[in-house]
């Protein structure tokens, strides 16, 4: 029996100056427009020059998101809709919150990928959020992809060895719990 398995990703963009409570507000913003708890949402994707700015790590800790960043030369190979050609020179990238989003959800279940919530913006801060889908076969899942099983909202989710600590992500990026 072949069974779909969806992966939410929520990519983020920040400036240096937003704060953890503008990106957590934008962050749940997006996640009430798709409808999604954030127990559904695998992690939460950025830039790798982003994944240290406090504002993006606390964002996803008080969310209970594993962080992960994609170098900018990837993000920039990604077709997104809202390309932005201040992110494009300020960033290096015509997106950073979708282009991490769709990248992130693309690596992770390698299945077809949409934007559930197109980008987003605060003041200092981008969010968006991508939704993967893939056939899978639930005993080889988790025998091949070296799984661990957690639970979101009272259903089981099987979660790719990746996101436990220490740990590389998918498609050339990285990977870290938010301490």
């Amino acid at each position: 029996m072949t069974a779909a398995t969806h992966v939410a990703v929520l990519g983020v963009g920040v400036s240096a100056a937003a704060g953890a409570d503008e990106v957590g507000a934008l962050l749940d913003a997006v996640l009430r427009r798709a409808g999604v708890r954030p127990g559904a949402v695998w992690c939460a994707a950025t830039a790798e020059g982003r994944r240290g700015e406090p504002a993006v790590r606390a964002a996803a800790r008080v969310r209970g998101l594993p962080l992960v960043a994609y170098p900018v030369p990837v993000l920039a190979q990604v077709t997104v809709p809202n390309p932005s050609d201040v992110a494009r020179l300020r960033a290096g990238t015509p997106s950073v919150a979708e282009a991490a989003a769709l990248h992130a959800a693309r690596a992770l279940c390698g299945g077809p990928v949409r934007l559930a919530v197109p980008k987003r913006a605060s003041g200092r801060a981008t969010a968006a959020l991508a939704i993967a889908t893939a056939a899978v076969e639930p005993d080889t899942a988790r025998a091949s992809r070296h799984v661990s099983a957690t639970r979101h909202g009272g259903v089981e989710a099987v979660k790719p060895w990746y996101f436990l600590p220490e740990r590389h992500a998918p498609g050339d990026g990285d990977s870290e719990d938010c301490p």
